[in-house]
């Protein structure tokens, strides 16, 4: 009688420890579910979700959208988009505050200060490596409108400074801005024409101020 309940007791406690091992077994899997879930919605390709489909920048930027561009064309959404430098690392964006992107898997992002684009796409003479306010080697848009301006921040001898580039409409080439340039883009512009003649001192303030007046201009012409 003693046997058969040490028995009993024996077979009691396996089950016990199946159980157990049963239900450690499908909470693994459930969470193993969970993640690949999140890392498939985070890796969505452009056919299973319509806001993924190359939306141009201007539908990008309506509602202060935070978003970045991948190598590949699509685009990630994000309600929190933050450039994190840190000493002896290279920078890069933390999306919704868990979700980390280096800067060589984009080629343009918008946070909630700056559209910013990398610089691979149109100018590789000299590589950035400054990060103040957008991540190095992208170009930061410091005018929007008919005429785009950016600047790209380079080191020259210690020092940085920036270089500007122009861009006319937002599919056209960005070129490193020039007098003649501008120019040519605002040929048509007589104001802006009789301006760039008149000034004396072609300094970026000056010139950026007539870009303004030139996108103004444009933007009342269309209206």
């Amino acid at each position: 009688m003693l046997v058969k309940m040490e028995t009993n007791t024996v077979k009691m406690k396996t089950n016990i420890i199946y159980l157990l091992i049963a239900a450690c077994i499908a909470l693994i899997l459930s969470s193993c579910s969970v993640t690949k879930d999140n890392i498939k919605f985070e890796n969505v390709t452009t056919s299973e979700n319509k806001n993924f489909l190359d939306p141009t920048t201007e539908d990008l930027e309506k509602n202060e959208n935070k978003f970045v561009i991948y190598n590949d064309g699509t685009v990630g959404k994000f309600s929190k988009l933050k450039l994190v430098t840190k000493m002896f690392s290279t920078p890069f964006l933390l999306a919704d505050g868990n979700l980390k992107i280096q800067p060589a898997d984009i080629k343009a992002y918008k946070d909630a200060k700056y559209y910013a684009i990398s610089q691979k796409d149109f100018y590789t003479e000299t590589q950035g490596h400054v990060a103040t306010h957008v991540l190095p080697g992208f170009a930061v848009r410091v005018k929007k409108g008919d005429l785009n301006v950016y600047t790209l921040q380079l080191y020259d001898g210690g020092n940085v400074y920036k270089k500007y580039f122009l861009q006319n409409g937002s599919a056209g080439k960005i070129l490193p801005f020039s007098i003649d340039l501008f120019n040519d883009y605002a040929k048509e512009n007589e104001t802006i024409v009789k301006a760039l003649k008149a000034k004396k001192k072609k300094n970026p303030k000056n010139l950026l101020e007539l870009v303004d007046s030139y996108n103004n201009s444009m933007s009342l012409t269309t209206r």
